[in-house]
């Protein structure tokens, strides 16, 4: 007869912890390493990264990872980079960024500047957990509708409004080359 007490600490020692799925299959779908790219909140890249100027006209910003290893736990770390569209950065500043063309499918074209801080932001297994966590109500009621039409939830609610960050979809990876870029700017810098 099996002892389903082992669960719970009682009779014979089991032989571990019970696996986190969760987790696991976090590890194994999710894009979380070197190279990786996500959106984060701004109200979160502020609170990884102080130094990061949080503006009221602007809602998120880009990420990537630069997490070499896989992660161990869920107190484990994913150490990111903040990009910009370099509006503001100076030609110098530029220089020494990594340069991710076509972060989005709506702009190919549009050039994305990683590293203008140095120092990666540090970000928790749970809010890239929050960034693939299915979420109710990611769909909401159109504005306009005809009076006696039924109507369904189809309007996508923006994903800043339902999470902290959330995985490049449009991009998930950085290309080959960028990849080198990011790499000599890492060991460069001694990350």
């Amino acid at each position: 007869m099996n002892d389903i007490s082992n669960s719970t600490g009682q009779g014979s020692p089991g032989p571990g912890p019970a696996p986190d799925r969760q987790f696991d299959l976090m590890k194994r779908f999710v894009p979380y390493q070197f190279g990786s790219l996500w959106w984060g909140r701004d109200d979160l890249i502020h609170a990884a990264q102080p130094e990061f100027t949080e503006r009221e006209d602007r809602i998120g910003h880009p990420l990537v990872s630069v997490k070499r290893d896989e992660m161990q736990d869920r107190m484990d770390i994913v150490p990111m980079l903040v990009g910009t569209s370099g509006t503001h950065l100076r030609n110098r500043i530029k220089t020494r960024c990594i340069q991710v063309l076509g972060l989005t499918a709506d702009d190919p074209d549009h050039v994305c500047f990683f590293g203008s801080i140095v120092e990666p932001g540090l970000y928790e297994f749970d809010d890239l957990l929050d960034g693939v966590s299915r979420k109710e109500h990611a769909f909401r009621r159109p504005e306009k509708h005809g009076r006696r039409t039924s109507v369904v939830a189809s309007e996508r609610v923006p994903w800043h409004e339902l999470r902290v960050m959330q995985p490049n979809h449009d991009k998930p990876r950085v290309s080959e080359n960028e990849r080198i870029a990011l790499d000599d700017f890492c060991k460069e810098h001694g990350f």
